[in-house]
């Protein structure tokens, strides 16, 4: 007894200092963005896409600008200043490529070699109108670096594999800027750096909601059942600093929350409110019976105590074997919901404990006796389930039966815009490239050739051009590019750039005339 009014100030003081360490920690707490987490480990389709990406770099290592104007892009003055945008783009950071129809080039071989002809004539206006009938014509950048209507052009910008959130905010930064110094002020952002900007300050407001509207809920639910506001402060006080407790070690392990970071906040607050409710509700009945508050609360601890550190702790090995899992989200899940249990529960016991030793017995127990309305009401549930114990059963079956046919009916179909927030910048940009363009998430299809054959094969680009074109034939593809664009693009460009020579050449000779050019201009 003597030992914990001793402790009492203590523990008071180290969970002060903690909770200051904390909160100063919380602004290094990272935040991540990566659908891979969620792939399971060690599945072929994995491996063999990590093999990929090895080889060919990420399908989303891009930041798309798409700028729109008024009715038509063919504008002087608005083509001027996105050529500009296009040029200064190359030396912003961390971008290794910069595209769009003003910097881009058709090919044309001529007898002193190749010569380059503009997509777009910038300083003819007289010829805007041939430049767009041209790039109809050949389909090519249709829903890629220009809509159908051309009202619209994409600034396509390649990055560096897999940059990190800081490194995303600051070229994303740099790209605003100059948006803004080119006056294009009608434009919408697409690629990971943008996702990462957006999902984590979704995923920091989540965190922040879930929080709050917890921690307003168990108000609610402890005011009616203590009756007593200084006991609803205290719990809500400890299960709050357990929460904020939980969030600094996560910070200081270097823990990177993912989607999954909005159910910690719940998770705390519902292990908290239930250590807090074991704890303070046997301490309240033990005070009733004329036990002074340490005498109490000595009692309490050893008996109610022990069981709530086996509740705690079977709670933490529940989550902890989610480790098995393939998937490193949900095994990072696991453990850090185990750390979150077992601070909830370390929290309750030490920094609850102390906080009811302050105030006065008066100041916690209830002003009136608890209403016997609730004891009858749960006695009589409980006869009833004693009386009916086989409807009850048959009914839980015929129940039980039911969900399992509803989760066959489960649909698993992901799309990404359903994770993003309603009318937000994020949401709206997403829209406008999926009506517009080809859209978010490249399909890449791997050809792998067999025995002897290459993929430089004047055989293999041919069998790959017949998939390309069956392709062409499914409504959701908008925009199509595979090694068979570059040599029917050389075979356009032997033909004065005529849109009907943009096909494969015809015989093996001429195939390997071009695989002769390709290899003299280091393509």
């Amino acid at each position: 007894m003597h030992k914990i009014l001793a402790l009492k100030k203590t523990v008071l003081i180290v969970f002060g200092i903690l909770s200051v360490f904390a909160v100063m920690s919380l602004s290094n707490l990272k935040f991540s963005f990566d659908f891979s987490q969620f792939f399971p480990e060690g599945d072929p389709d994995l491996v063999f896409y990590n093999q990929f990406i090895e080889e060919f770099g990420t399908d989303d290592n891009f930041l798309l600008v798409a700028v729109e104007n008024d009715s038509t892009v063919f504008n002087q003055d608005f083509l001027h200043r996105f050529d500009a945008l296009s040029k200064e783009a190359r030396e912003l950071p961390f971008v290794t490529e910069s595209q769009s129809l003003t910097t881009l080039f058709y090919p044309l071989k001529t007898s002193f070699g190749y010569t380059k002809l503009p997509i777009i004539h910038l300083g003819d206006s007289t010829k805007y109108a041939s430049d767009l009938n041209k790039i109809r014509e050949d389909n090519l950048y249709i829903n890629a670096l220009i809509d159908e209507k051309a009202t619209s052009l994409v600034l396509a910008l390649e990055t560096e594999n897999k940059l990190d959130y800081a490194q995303s905010i600051i070229l994303l930064t740099k790209v605003r800027a100059l948006l803004d110094k080119h006056n294009l002020k009608n434009h919408h952002l697409l690629g990971r750096t943008y996702f990462y900007e957006a999902i984590v300050a979704m995923q920091k407001h989540e965190v922040i909601v879930s929080s709050i509207a917890s921690i307003l809920l168990i108000f609610i639910v402890l005011l009616l059942i203590y009756r007593r506001i200084l006991i609803v402060l205290i719990a809500l006080f400890s299960i709050t600093i357990a929460l904020l407790l939980f969030l600094g070690l996560l910070s200081v392990l270097g823990k990177e929350l993912n989607a999954m970071a909005a159910f910690y906040p719940i998770l705390m607050l519902i292990v908290g409110t239930s250590d807090v409710i074991h704890i303070v509700d046997d301490y309240l009945s033990k005070l009733k019976t004329g036990l002074t508050k340490e005498n109490a609360l000595w009692s309490t601890l050893k008996e109610v105590g022990t069981s709530t550190l086996l509740t705690s702790v079977t709670t933490a090995i529940g989550f902890a074997s989610l480790l098995t899992s393939k998937s490193s989200s949900i095994s990072d899940f696991g453990l850090n919901a185990a750390l979150g249990v077992l601070t909830a529960f370390i929290t309750v016991i030490f920094l609850t404990s102390a906080l009811i030793l302050l105030p006065k017995k008066e100041y916690l127990l209830p002003k009136k006796e608890v209403s016997t309305k609730w004891p009858k009401l749960l006695s009589g549930i409980n006869n009833f389930t004693k009386k009916s114990h086989k409807p009850i059963l048959y009914i839980s079956l015929i129940f039980t039966f039911a969900c399992a046919y509803g989760a066959t009916l489960i649909d698993t179909n992901y799309q990404i815009k359903e994770s993003l927030p309603t009318n937000s910048p994020i949401a709206t940009d997403f829209k406008f490239f999926q009506d517009n363009y080809s859209g978010f998430r490249p399909l890449e299809v791997a050809v792998m050739t067999q025995g002897a054959s290459k993929i430089s094969d004047f055989e293999v680009v041919k069998q790959i051009e017949r998939a390309e074109q069956q392709l062409k034939g499914e409504s959701p593809i908008r925009n199509i590019q595979s090694v068979s664009t570059l040599y029917k693009a050389l075979n356009k460009a032997h033909n004065l750039n005529k849109t009907d020579y943009f096909s494969l050449p015809k015989d093996d000779r001429t195939f390997e005339l071009y695989q002769g050019d390709i290899k003299k201009n280091g393509s």
